[in-house]
């Protein structure tokens, strides 16, 4: 049961979109690059319960949960999976105007967590959506 999955931890629906792009390696590794280190802190906050620090990392145009929900959803998530160990870049994706970036994560309890970040294509420094899992 994946209850570590609440309404912070968003799984971006695209409505009219239909074709997934694979972006060349040149186009990968710029997205690789920017977003590694925004991806991180974002779980780092999740999961060391830092909600101020965490809700700046999103657009503003994601509602973002509450406080004593962020912090259950926060320790709930940090009982099953621990502390983040690495992340290991996956894959880059195109679906109309989001960029998926695609990590496997090792954290203490679990290794090889798929973990996907998305973000406008225009917007790459704030976060549209999350998925674990």
């Amino acid at each position: 049961m994946k209850t570590y999955l609440f309404i912070l931890l968003l799984i971006l629906v695209i409505s009219g979109c239909s074709n997934v792009v694979y972006l060349d390696d040149s186009e990968e590794k710029r997205w690789f690059e920017s977003a590694a280190p925004i991806s991180e802190k974002l779980i780092n906050t999740l999961l060391e319960n830092k909600y101020e620090e965490h809700i700046q990392l999103w657009s503003e145009n994601v509602d973002q949960s509450d406080k004593a929900s962020f912090s259950q959803g926060s320790k709930n998530l940090k009982s099953q999976l621990g502390n983040l160990n690495g992340l290991i870049q996956y894959d880059v994706a195109q679906e109309g105007d989001y960029v998926t970036v695609g990590y496997k994560a090792d954290f203490d309890n679990e290794k090889d967590v798929l973990i996907q970040v998305v973000f406008h294509k225009d917007n790459p420094n704030k976060v549209e959506g999350l998925e674990i899992g």
